[in-house]
């Protein structure tokens, strides 16, 4: 770094699309902020990524760009987040020479900042085991190779240890850290090992809240029958059923505290060792503990009273239950506004069980709640206030009728609460300056740019009005040199936003290197800056970079909502400007249309002029002769004479809305002339207004483009067959070599990673060579064809067959294990073995021999796996022939 040159250091990080994202950014951000340095985050996708549309996103980590950071923050195992350790080192070993932190994953050779998992997951089993008593305790797993999930799983097991508990492997199960994977673990926990189990421990929340759905989806009562809980605290752990327990974890401050770090080191050269943030332990209802509202779910609480009876016998302990209530919420910092309504939810619920009207319980619960709910919102309490009552009836009604009418009635305030908890959202949105109707009018205003400069002044002049404090567009200049990585070697500042700056910024739009990210005096000439990096891309095709830095108190969603509008208008302009140039000359000409001038009576081009309804009243020379028409014949006649009838309705509906609104319209016409012939047409119509602006006719333009498509039509064609050529075996049509290779790698890629089934045969047809010496090769070549027919009309059309040379076929055929696999090669055998040729008055029959095998987890290769399937098949040759021999993966 140069002396007095301001620091930039950058984040690469996955989607900024989920809460834990955003406060990441914000940690990195605020410590950026703080230093006045220069933050830049690069939100590119995961690495190594199969979908192509995050392979384009990863151009943000092209090496090109790195020379710009004093510094580099990374969350590794986000960006690789199905990578090996190694694989993730590789990746790394890019960037030497920077000083580079890796957060959430510890890294070997890097200073690393990550949660201390450990003491969160340690305070977690030991309440379970010394506060409940639970000592069959599972785990669902995260991702393997995941940091995060080996050292949560490992404090598990160090923890049941130094409890005097020995680990059951049966309670050990694998999760996905997705909702699916805590329904999947407890499927297989209680449908497959159907061991007995006290609680369970989900590595992170949406394990968890999966989890408790299933067990409720069976009618097992959490934490009464089993105990849950999650990781993260995300939350959602308070908008469910029971609330859950779960382990805090400070994600802003470990970008925050590696920027610390990265300054340290920018100063003294050097850093400390690795840092562990810890966590920490949030106890609610799901593990077992009281309700913290209402002091309810202990065992010894949880029968304590009991009605069984609608009369005034209630009335003293329904008393209570409101006046403990009251009194708890007065401690959580309730309002006496807020403890009258606590108070009118109760008597509500003592009147559904003394038997109230049904019908008028979700009126009568928004009428107590509706109006707090819409000034203050906080739903979070409400949704506690309901959860006690919940328990506090269930535990004090043995009367089943009562239970349910309780449980019913929750249920309907919880709807109430949540439609309650939408309005005020909308309700708080549109007070704070009418954001949402401000952001939906910003995304419509840039669907409305037809141009760059309307693009420009529309960014202007609207986004001054949102928590925006800079934005810069640049596009990839297409025709420049491209590094190894493919990014242009030249980009273009399209537009600039800077809303301190009053806008100077967006005055000079130089072309500059890619490799800067932006123009010089933009990277240099702020005090510091605080820049979003988002691709600009439609769909896999790279356009440019956008930059966005906002205020504290921004939605973050919203802007990148902002940059795919921006994207997709990007296109569109693009693709406008290349054909405004292909319509250069018939604009020049529709420059100086009137009505029977010179100009057009003269011209080359197809002109004609219609009143507003569309009927002709004048036609040029060239129009007429064209058509074979005569202008007294047509003069006062519809448009729609042309019309061949192909050119489908929604294309000439939305011709006449747009030239009637005053636009001018551009397109291609399938037309007919007077004898039938049809014809395409490069049209552009345009209205003609008078001197008071209004439209008084229609000039259309046309241009015969027929031998342009029929050029475009054969090309199209020369373009499908040799495509066909590279791909096909010219004798049977099935996949060449090449071709099978291609596709059968793909699929195994896609078996491996969604770990399903895949099978593989080789085949060839048995003594092939007797009948190519003895009837010659055009009768091998029918045996050929009838062999590949054969095979075809047998196999799916997912499957895939190729011919790879001779007499040899080789088939891929996912989704399918080796007994199905090895039953498909008996039924194409069976199938040939019928069929009978007539050479040279003979009757004649052929055979094959088929190897079978199927993708193991041993990670093959395609190559590799199809050795497997050529052992076989040799193995029946040797055998004698006409025969399907089988390989598990090991010995064949």
């Amino acid at each position: 770094m140069g002396k007095g040159k301001t620091p930039t250091i950058g984040l690469f990080i996955n989607w900024l699309d989920s809460d834990y994202h955003d406060q990441m950014l914000r940690g990195f951000q605020s410590a950026v902020r703080e230093r006045r340095f220069n933050g830049l985050v690069f939100s590119g996708g995961a690495i190594r990524a199969i979908n192509r549309q995050v392979q384009t996103r990863n151009i943000l980590f092209n090496r090109a760009f790195f020379r710009l950071l004093d510094g580099i923050v990374f969350s590794i195992s986000d960006l690789n987040f199905f990578t090996s350790t190694d694989q993730k080192a590789e990746f790394m070993a890019g960037f030497s020479g920077i000083p580079t932190i890796s957060v959430c994953h510890v890294l070997p050779g890097y200073t690393s900042v990550v949660v201390e998992n450990e003491t969160g997951v340690t305070d977690l089993i030991n309440h379970f085991i010394r506060v409940h008593g639970y000592r069959r305790i599972a785990v669902i797993k995260g991702p393997e190779e995941q940091y995060d999930a080996q050292s949560r799983f490992r404090a598990y097991c160090r923890t049941l240890e130094a409890n005097g508990i020995s680990l059951d492997p049966a309670l050990v199960l694998q999760g996905n850290f997705q909702e699916t994977g805590g329904v999947q673990a407890v499927t297989e926990l209680l449908d497959v090992r159907k061991k007995p189990v006290e609680a369970i421990f989900a590595t992170n929340d949406n394990m968890a809240i999966g989890a408790i759905s299933e067990l409720a989806s069976r009618g097992i009562r959490v934490p009464e029958d089993i105990a849950v809980a999650g990781f993260d605290d995300l939350a959602r752990c308070l908008s469910i059923y029971p609330t859950i327990t779960s382990i805090a974890q400070p994600v802003s401050e470990l970008t925050a505290t590696a920027v610390r770090i990265l300054d340290s080191i920018i100063k003294d050269g050097k850093g400390p060792d690795n840092i562990k943030i810890p966590t920490k332990l949030v106890i609610r209802r799901s593990c077992g503990c009281p309700n913290p509202f209402t002091g309810a779910g202990s065992e010894s609480q949880r029968h304590s009273v009991v009605i069984t009876e609608r009369d005034d016998s209630m009335k003293e302990d329904a008393a209570g239950l409101e006046s403990s209530l009251e009194a708890v919420a007065r401690e959580a910092e309730a309002d006496p506004e807020r403890d009258a309504i606590v108070g009118e939810i109760i008597r509500l619920f003592l009147s559904a069980v003394r038997g109230g009207s049904p019908a008028g319980f979700p009126l009568a619960f928004e009428q107590a709640i509706g109006s707090h709910i819409l000034r203050y919102g906080k739903p979070e309490f409400w949704h506690e206030i309901l959860s006690g009552l919940q328990e506090c009836f269930l535990a004090h009604l043995r009367n089943k009728g009562d239970q349910v009418t309780i449980l019913t009635r929750v249920n309907e305030a919880r709807q109430v609460l949540v439609g309650l908890e939408r309005q005020y959202t909308l309700h708080r949105e549109a007070g704070e300056g009418g954001q949402l109707s401000l952001y939906r009018s910003i995304m419509t205003g840039l669907l409305t740019c037809h141009t760059m400069d309307d693009l420009l002044g529309f960014i202007r002049n609207q986004l001054s009005d949102v928590h925006l404090r800079r934005l810069y567009c640049t596009l990839f200049m297409p025709d420049t040199e491209q590094d190894p990585e493919g990014v242009p070697a030249e980009s273009k500042l399209v537009f600039a936003y800077d809303r301190d700056d009053n806008g100077k910024a967006a005055q000079a739009m130089p072309v500059f290197p890619t490799n800067e990210l932006l123009p010089q005096n933009i990277m240099e000439g702020s005090s510091s800056l605080n820049l979003i990096i988002e691709p600009l891309m439609y769909k896999d095709r790279r356009l440019g970079l956008a930059f966005f830095e906002f205020t504290d108190d921004a939605d973050t969603y919203v802007f990148f909502m902002l940059r795919m509008v921006m994207s997709n208008v990007l296109n569109a302009l693009i693709f406008v400007n290349k054909l405004e140039q292909s319509f250069a000359d018939l604009r020049s000409k529709n420059l100086q249309i009137g009505k029977l001038s010179f100009a057009v009576e003269h011209s080359a081009s197809l002109i004609s002029i219609t009143d507003t309804e569309g009927k002709i009243e004048y036609a040029n020379p060239k129009f007429l002769a064209f058509h074979g028409y005569i202008l007294e014949g047509i003069t006062g006649k519809k448009t729609a004479i042309l019309k061949a009838g192909q050119t489908s309705e929604e294309t000439y509906a939305e011709l006449w809305q747009t030239i009637k609104s005053g636009e001018e319209w551009r397109g291609e016409l399938l037309n007919r002339k007077a004898d039938g012939e049809t014809y395409w047409a490069l049209t552009v119509i345009s209205p003609v207004r008078d001197q008071e602006g209004k439209i008084t006719n229609f000039v259309s333009i046309q241009e015969d483009i027929t031998a342009i498509k029929a050029k475009e039509e054969l090309l199209l064609i020369q373009k499908r067959n040799l495509t066909e050529l590279a791909n096909l075996d010219s004798l049977t049509g099935l996949c060449n070599r090449r071709r099978f290779q291609e596709l059968g790698g793909l699929l195994l890629a896609e078996s491996k990673a969604n770990g399903t089934f895949l099978s593989a045969m080789m085949m060839d047809i048995d003594l092939f060579k007797v009948v190519n010496d003895t009837y010659g090769h055009d009768k091998g070549d029918s045996v050929l064809k009838a062999v590949s027919l054969a095979c075809a009309k047998t196999l799916r059309e997912c499957d895939i067959i190729g011919r790879f040379g001779g007499d040899e076929f080789a088939v891929i055929l996912p989704g399918v294990n080796l007994a199905d696999a090895a039953g498909i090669a008996e039924r194409i055998r069976e199938l040939i073995e019928l069929i009978e040729f007539n050479f040279d008055g003979k009757r004649i029959g052929v055979t094959i021999s088929v190897g079978v095998t199927q993708m193991a987890d041993d990670g093959a290769s395609l190559k590799e796996l199809l050795d497997r399937a050529d052992k076989a098949l040799y193995r029946a040759k040797r055998l004698g022939r006409n025969r399907v021999e089988t390989s598990d993966g090991g010995k064949a």
